[in-house]
């Protein structure tokens, strides 16, 4: 088999006959997360919120309190944003946002896994034998970090046998802009114009996340490749052409 390295392609799940062959496939659910609350803009109304792993620990009362509310008003979120961007030490240019995970989160497993990968949008998880392939094949652009599990009523087996997908690597799509769409909350819209790799905006990891968003992930050939090669289960690898749909979950 051979293959052009300028290929991408899409890491999505499969698509199920029914929903309960899909709990099946990926039987893990959050248990616990800490999360930064959303917050309501009081200029334009939105509720802001999102996702993104940060795994950074918190153990400051005040902070975990703060954190404990699942939203906040506008003045009271930026305050803790500001706590906490202090408290973690983070770069200037480094912005505390909604929705980031911080701590180690907690998944229930709720029955035994047979796939070798898990999904849990925005989440991925990996068996060891997968996460094993991709540290030979010396794959860039990812980590792999192991949350808490704790078993469901039915689950007895291992606890240990799965890593969460932690992707740094970034794309963007040729022609996506993001626009500010309010000063106040910085409430931003993504121009999507086209759904190809734009090759000057991908930092060259294999294993990427696609204009910011966390759960729409993407695949450099290579990675590719040791997918398929190791016949890993539960996933579905598009190729990314002109015709792929700019949102990949209504295939």
């Amino acid at each position: 088999m051979t293959y052009d390295k300028q290929c991408f392609y899409l890491l999505l799940w499969p698509q199920y006959a029914t929903d309960r062959l899909g709990y099946r496939a990926n039987p893990v659910e959050t248990e616990e997360k800490l999360k930064m609350p959303m917050f309501d803009c009081d200029v334009c109304g939105n509720i802001r919120t999102g996702y993104r792993p940060l795994f950074l620990p918190v153990t400051n009362i005040d902070l975990l309190l703060r954190l404990a509310a699942p939203r906040l008003q506008h003045d009271e979120w930026w305050a803790l944003a500001r706590d906490l961007h202090a408290y973690l030490n983070l770069p200037q240019n480094e912005q505390i946002q909604p929705g980031d995970v911080l701590g180690t989160p907690t998944y229930e497993i709720s029955r035994t896994v047979y796939s070798d990968c898990v999904m849990l949008v925005p989440e991925t998880f990996v068996k060891d034998r997968v996460a094993e392939a991709m540290s030979t094949a010396g794959l860039t652009g990812y980590n792999l970090f192991k949350p808490g599990f704790v078993a469901g009523r039915r689950y007895k087996g291992p606890l240990d046998e799965l890593s969460l997908l932690h992707i740094h690597g970034r794309a963007w799509r040729k022609g996506t802009q993001k626009i500010v769409q309010c000063e106040r909350c910085q409430r931003t819209k993504r121009t999507l114009v086209s759904p190809e790799i734009d090759v000057d905006r991908w930092d060259g990891a294999d294993v990427f996340t696609i204009d910011g968003i966390e759960s729409i992930i993407g695949l450099s050939q290579k990675a590719y490749r040791v997918f398929v090669e190791n016949q890993v289960t539960n996933v579905l690898l598009l190729e990314i052409t002109p015709s792929t749909p700019l949102n990949p979950f209504v295939l």
